[in-house]
């Protein structure tokens, strides 16, 4: 479980179905992203979006991580733990 606080959660959510052009709701934390269209240019459009937009660097090594909604959680709750 990751450290982001609801609003955060849901901002990511939101921000990753939007890249995907899927609806939220059909996307559980736990189902496989590139199951909806995720491969690896789209992962690094939402890496870049989810940089520019929260002001945090993820490490690309971090990259195989980012398979659900809660990798994505958990790899920008650690980017923002080395933010602080």
């Amino acid at each position: 479980m990751s450290s982001l606080d609801d609003t955060t959660e849901r901002y990511i959510r939101n921000l990753v179905c939007d890249i995907l052009d899927v609806n939220p709701r059909d996307v559980p934390e736990t189902a496989p992203l590139e199951r909806h269209g995720a491969d690896s240019l789209v992962m690094v459009e939402i890496i870049t979006t989810l940089e520019n937009t929260l002001g945090i660097t993820i490490d690309r090594a971090d990259l195989p991580r980012m398979t659900d909604l809660n990798g994505v959680y958990d790899v920008v709750a650690g980017a923002c733990r080395r933010k602080d």
